[in-house]
């Protein structure tokens, strides 16, 4: 039998979750950042009896870089660039982002239009 904790950011109240129960993995959805995972299992003998539960704690989940899966440009007025960005991999921090945009010539050539970091 396998369950699933996720503690708070403190890393010390732990809260089951449920949806994760009896998975022999847990796919991360990035609300487990700056948290710690534990996972308890306790095996069972076959006429139902159960041994000795065993816990592993992990350290806190550290968010991956923020990747912009989907960019796209909402409007472009006077000579300034406004993008909407879906985020994949970790919690873009506001206004913290670098961009670069780009405008490729039908010969491939690309030239930097606006860029911030």
């Amino acid at each position: 039998h396998i369950e699933w904790f996720l503690s708070d950011e403190v890393g010390e109240n732990y809260q089951s979750l449920p949806l994760a129960t009896g998975r022999q993995a847990l796919a991360l959805t990035g609300t487990e950042c700056y948290k710690r995972l534990k996972v308890q299992y306790t095996p069972v003998r076959q006429d139902g009896i159960p041994g000795t539960p065993v816990v592993a704690v992990s350290g806190f989940v550290q968010p991956g870089p923020p990747t912009a899966l989907e960019t796209e440009v909402c409007s472009a007025e006077d000579g300034s660039y406004k993008g909407v960005f879906q985020y994949t991999g970790g919690r873009p921090a506001p206004h913290q982002h670098a961009h670069r945009w780009t405008r490729v010539a039908a010969n491939g050539t690309a030239t930097v239009v606006a860029e911030s970091a």
